[in-house]
């Protein structure tokens, strides 16, 4: 009988103890929606997807046109809206530092990619390959901090919610995948 009731106050012990995890509190939830909000409202996602068709349009000079007067300026609007938001929670605050310090390497690495860019054809294909490789670093720490707040959130990653479909960013139809044949669909 002393031995019933003991694993039957163990078996309550470890019951009180195996609580799930609540989640993050509401407030941090309130500051990674904000946050996520402001993600998805990124003004740059649109001149930089139109810049990435020009490229494979074989049109480099024309990309190069977009980033500069769109592109850049719009991720350099993005840094400003995530470094204006206004979080109430400490860790809201630090998701919020690494979102710009991860907006701010991608304005970083748009500089020279425009640059290569302008080259046209006759761009130093080693320069066009560091500038694109700098895009794709920044654009997967960007991704890193997304994904950071989508586990805190217990949210699923099958969106790619900053619409990465810049170079090398793993996109059969931005990336290196030949167009398919005429007639077939992919």
């Amino acid at each position: 009988m002393r031995r019933t009731s003991i694993l039957l106050l163990g078996l309550a012990v470890a019951a009180c103890g195996a609580e799930e995890d609540p989640g993050p509190s509401p407030a941090l939830r309130d500051d990674l929606t904000q946050l996520h909000l402001l993600i998805d409202r990124d003004p740059a996602v649109d001149p930089l997807d139109l810049a990435e068709r020009r490229v494979d349009e074989d049109r480099p000079v024309h990309a190069a046109n977009t980033l500069e007067t769109s592109g850049i300026p719009a991720a350099r609007r993005q840094v400003e809206t995530i470094e204006a938001a206004e979080l109430h929670t400490d860790e809201g605050r630090r998701f919020q530092r690494r979102l710009r310090a991860a907006y701010e390497s991608r304005l970083e690495a748009l500089g020279p990619y425009q640059q290569a860019l302008s080259g046209g054809a006759a761009a130093d294909p080693v320069e066009m390959l560091d500038a694109m490789r700098g895009v794709r670093v920044a654009q997967e720490e960007l991704l890193g901090v997304v994904r950071e707040m989508n586990d805190r959130l217990g949210m699923d990653q099958q969106r790619d919610p900053v619409g990465n479909t810049g170079p090398g960013s793993g996109d059969l139809e931005t990336d290196d995948a030949p167009p398919p044949p005429p007639g077939s669909s992919r």
